[in-house]
């Protein structure tokens, strides 16, 4: 009776180091027989499933929060790109009437029917109207109108 049960120790302990040597390395994909043994007696398949399906959890939520940041960052860059376009449309138009002003300051300067000094201040704004172009800002941009609507009351008899 003492054998049996000591054999039976012996046997609990070799069973005891496969599984508990094994639980914490157990790849399916690269075991032998006492790999596996130990790794399905004392669990390491089970462990290594919940470890793997966290990572996979983990991996999901932070594929779904850079997916967030992406549509952001396009819906941003869509956004710039509409108000790029809508300055780049009242820059043409800010353009096409100041070249009108322009036409009518030559104009009225070759006909003389502009004294001296509305010609100079015409020729003022249009300078203003000039500068302030080149940087299509809002605030230039309403410089730019402003000096163009006084540009246009300074030419307005022609």
């Amino acid at each position: 009776m003492q054998r049996s049960s000591g054999r039976t120790g012996a046997a609990a302990l070799a069973v005891a180091l496969l599984a508990g040597g094994c639980a914490a390395n157990c790849d399916p994909n690269q075991t032998d027989l006492y790999t596996g043994f130990g790794c399905a007696v004392g669990g390491g398949y089970d462990q290594r499933t919940r470890g793997l399906s966290q990572q996979l959890r983990d991996s999901q939520a932070a594929s779904a929060s850079a997916r967030q940041a992406l549509d952001q960052a396009n819906a941003e860059a869509q956004s710039a790109q509409q108000n790029l376009a809508g300055r780049q449309a009242q820059l043409r138009a800010l353009n096409l009437r100041t070249a009108q002003l322009q036409k009518r300051l030559k104009q009225a300067s070759a006909a003389r029917t502009l004294s001296a000094r509305q010609e100079a201040q015409a020729r003022s704004e249009l300078q203003n109207i000039r500068d302030a172009s080149r940087m299509p800002a809002t605030e230039n941009i309403q410089k730019v109108q402003e000096s163009q609507k006084r540009m246009a009351d300074l030419l307005g008899h022609i």
